[in-house]
């Protein structure tokens, strides 16, 4: 085994399932989804809201008793020894033992308030593992709310991870949003720092999104413009098809910002309320992917598109 091992929580919501997977499979190169993965990558839990915590381990072995020998070769200060909650074999009163017994192990004393080192054992698929537990502290909650929203919007924890999702995947790529809305893709494209070009062909929502980038300190780059007279190129265009009150439009029109889309771009991360899958056929577009993402009573089909 590698070096350096980190031991992941990989968790969603039931409605979030189908997008969790594929963000799974691009974090660790898997297809066979498990809630537990151990992995060399060393991710920033603040991109990925699925992972909940990640232990960078320090000692594993299969057999217990040599395991608590290597324990006692590290030299851990002002640390903080928590249980292992996820294993079901084991019972409270296995656990709170195991905790004592490892604990016993480690050089100095552990502490139970005013400690600098979380430390968490885990036993998964036979192997003990014991190292540093860092959680994730979901900093995208901070942005859920702004200026101006509306019910139709997009969740920011959807768009928190669909940014993040396109730039592990393209990460020196060009990005345009050419219908930004009220900037939430935008917003969250700029705090991952992408390369982002973005349009609102609607004056004051328009105006609005760019007043929701400057409450978050971002600059104003939402430019009020018909995405459909630009020539410029993209690596990706990621295309939230306008419907509802605030840009309502036919049917046809939004076909025609689809096929612009693909214009001027190589790949596509289509949002869309209705299935545009004929419209892709005949246009010998590639899906390589697709899953449904729930708001409410709105249901989005996303689509990674290229063509």
């Amino acid at each position: 085994m590698p070096n350096s091992l980190f031991l992941y929580h990989f968790s969603y919501q039931d409605i979030e399932e189908a997008l969790a997977k594929i963000v799974f499979t691009q974090l660790f190169g898997k297809q066979a989804f498990s809630s537990f993965v151990v992995s060399s990558k060393d991710y920033d839990l603040e991109n990925w809201s699925f992972l909940h915590f990640k232990i960078e381990v320090f000692c594993f072995n299969k057999d217990y008793t040599t395991f608590k020998k290597e324990l006692n070769q590290l030299d851990f200060h002002d640390w903080h020894l928590d249980t292992w909650h996820y294993n079901k074999n084991l019972d409270y009163h296995q656990r709170i033992d195991i905790t004592k017994d490892i604990a016993d192990s480690l050089s100095n004393i552990g502490k139970i308030t005013d400690y600098s080192l979380e430390l968490l054992w885990a036993l998964l698929d036979g192997i003990w593992y014991l190292g540093i537990v860092c959680y994730n502290r979901y900093f995208y909650k901070l942005r859920i709310h702004k200026p101006y929203q509306y019910s139709s919007a997009l969740p920011v924890r959807l768009c928190h991870q669909l940014i993040n999702l396109l730039h592990l995947m393209l990460p020196h790529a060009s990005f345009i949003d050419p219908a930004a809305g009220s900037g939430t893709l935008v917003i969250e494209a700029l705090l991952a720092g992408l390369n982002i070009r973005a349009y609102e062909i609607n004056k004051i929502l328009c105006q609005q999104a760019n007043a929701n980038l400057q409450h978050f300190g971002l600059p104003a780059i939402i430019e009020n413009c018909d995405m459909l007279q630009t020539t410029d190129t993209f690596t990706v265009c990621i295309l939230d098809l306008p419907y509802g009150l605030f840009t309502a439009v036919a049917k046809t029109q939004q076909i025609s910002l689809l096929q612009h889309s693909l214009n001027i771009a190589d790949y596509l991360l289509l949002i869309s309320t209705d299935d545009y899958g004929n419209y892709l056929e005949n246009w010998a577009c590639q899906v390589i992917w697709q899953c449904q993402a729930n708001k409410a009573k709105f249901t989005r089909l996303l689509s990674w598109i290229k063509k």
